[in-house]
């Protein structure tokens, strides 16, 4: 693996460290939310949005992860002819 790939593991784990911190933060704050006696919904609700926001990136990123391991290069790195 080059020196370059190395580098962009090292990005992408990290990214993924901090969603996993995210996605963990959001669960408890939904979870906070719906113990209230009079939960509000639309919170839980935009909770909920962006809970799903941060478990698709975390998908996409481990995704890319998997393709940098494997030395293949993700499309969206690959400069157009």
């Amino acid at each position: 693996m080059t020196r370059h790939a190395v580098a962009r593991v090292f990005s992408v784990q990290a990214r993924i460290v901090a969603l996993r911190a995210r996605h963990r933060d959001l669960e408890a704050s939904i979870a906070g939310e719906e113990r209230r006696p009079a939960p509000d919904a639309a919170q839980v609700q935009a909770l909920k949005r962006q809970k799903l926001r941060v478990k698709d990136e975390l998908s996409r990123c481990e995704g890319l992860l998997r393709l940098i391991e494997r030395g293949a290069t993700p499309r969206a790195a690959v400069a157009p002819a």
